[in-house]
C-alpha cells in the first residue's frame, strides 16, 4: 500500500475510534458521511429529457441511475453541523455489459444537517456549484460551466445516542441550474442510505 493510503487509512481508523467513545450531547464534534442511493427521478428539461428516450429506444439500452455522496463537517451546536457535501449522479445508458453514453451530474456545496429530537429525524440544505459531464464509451466528450445548485435532505437518523456510528435513510433532492443549450435544469430525488459517524 502507497504511503498515501497508509495515511488515509490510519486517520479513517482514528476518526472512527474517537467516534465510538461515548460522548455527551453538547461535545459533538466531527461529522463524517458517506452513502449511495439507486431508483433515482432525474429529469433534464422536457427536450431533454424527450431526446434521452429516443436514444435509449434507438439503441435498445438499459438505463441505470446510482447515486453516492460524501459529507465532511464539524458541531456548530448541540443539534447542528456545517457540513461541506459532494453529491454525484450517474445516469448511464448500457448495451449489455457496454457502457454506451453517460450523463454525471455534480453538486459541490455546504450546507447544514439539523436533528431537531438530538436524534431520529434529520433535516438538511446546501447551496453550491454544479456541473455536468457527458462521457461517451468512458472517454470524455465535454462539461458544462459550473452554474449554481442546492440540495435538500430529509432523513431518519437510526442511532441510539447523539453521536457515533449510525444509519441514515432517506430522500435527497437536487437542483442544478445548467447551463447548456439542450439541458435547461437538471432535478434529481433519490433515496439513499448513508453510513455516519458523528
Amino acid at each position: 500500500m502507497k504511503k498515501g493510503n497508509w495515511i488515509i487509512a490510519f486517520a479513517i481508523i482514528a476518526a472512527c475510534a474517537w467516534a465510538q467513545e461515548p460522548q455527551p450531547e453538547s461535545h459533538r464534534g466531527f461529522y463524517l458521511d458517506v452513502g449511495a442511493g439507486g431508483f433515482s427521478y432525474m429529469t433534464y428539461g422536457s427536450a431533454a429529457d424527450s431526446t434521452l428516450s429516443s436514444y435509449a429506444s434507438a439503441q435498445s439500452a438499459d438505463r441505470l441511475k446510482v447515486y453516492l455522496d460524501l459529507g465532511i463537517g464539524w458541531a456548530v451546536g448541540p443539534r447542528m453541523y456545517v457540513v461541506g457535501h459532494v453529491d454525484g449522479f450517474g445516469d448511464g445508458f448500457f448495451s449489455g455489459s457496454t457502457a454506451l453514453d453517460q450523463i454525471n451530474s455534480y453538486l459541490y456545496a455546504i450546507g447544514i444537517r439539523y436533528y431537531p429530537f438530538v436524534t431520529g429525524l434529520v433535516l438538511g440544505v446546501d447551496v453550491g456549484v454544479s456541473r455536468l459531464a457527458v462521457t461517451s464509451n468512458a472517454s470524455g466528450v465535454g462539461s458544462t460551466p459550473l452554474s449554481g445548485g442546492a440540495g435538500f435532505t430529509l432523513a431518519w437518523d437510526f442511532g441510539g445516542a447523539p453521536t457515533g456510528w449510525t444509519a441514515e435513510i432517506g430522500a435527497r433532492a437536487l437542483y442544478l441550474a445548467v447551463s447548456d443549450p439542450v439541458i435547461s435544469n437538471v432535478i434529481a430525488v433519490t433515496p439513499f442510505l448513508n453510513l455516519v459517524i458523528k
